[in-house]
């Protein structure tokens, strides 16, 4: 039933109505008659899908991560880690992955009643650049946080304000993750 193209459609029509609608009113004021009317379809067949909006949010965000993981673990899986020009490819792939989904992610950031729904992709950025990194590559835990913590800060101003090509932030990204993973002197 979940690959039937008229489920697919459904579900799509359901996510574009969400996504507009928090982005006009603030998800505290969606309803689900918002969404129905919207996406042009019953509460019957709302209520298929999703229990409430809180049901949709949840099943978006890890219909979401589950995409991104299985993309993102395919991009780190053969990472040269010393190397900007192979580590700012894989940061423009993971960029461009996260951009087919960008206005989720900007409701996610911007409206301060879903704020902490992007926890799941930051938990899996972690994840990300922990796979990246070969065994033997030996990090002091402190460094790993800020490297994944701070580059996921620089994720969200890029989803959020949309300031720089995904070229110019992957750049910043690995040079950024490159300095964090270098033994500190001294």
């Amino acid at each position: 039933m979940e690959n039937d193209l008229r489920v697919l459609k459904t579900k799509k029509a359901i996510r574009e109505a969400f996504i507009a609608l928090v982005e006009e009113k603030g998800y505290r004021h969606v309803t689900v008659s918002d969404i129905t009317k919207r996406a042009t379809i019953n509460r019957n067949t709302f209520y298929l899908h999703y229990m409430d909006k809180e049901d949709l949010i949840s099943s978006l965000m890890q219909e979401s991560v589950a995409r991104q993981g299985e993309k993102m673990k395919i991009l780190t899986s053969s990472v040269n880690v010393p190397d900007l020009t192979e580590i700012t490819q894989v940061f423009r792939s993971v960029l461009n992955i996260i951009f087919e989904e960008i206005e989720f992610y900007r409701i996610l950031l911007t409206d301060e009643s879903l704020r902490g729904n992007i926890n799941p992709l930051r938990k899996l950025w972690k994840q990300s650049i922990v796979h990246a990194l070969p065994e033997s590559f030996h990090i002091s835990p402190l460094a790993l946080e800020f490297a994944c913590t701070g580059s996921f800060g620089v994720v969200e101003q890029w989803i959020i304000y949309d300031t720089a090509p995904i070229n110019d932030t992957a750049k910043v990204l690995a040079a950024l993750l490159i300095r964090c993973l270098q033994p500190l002197e001294g």
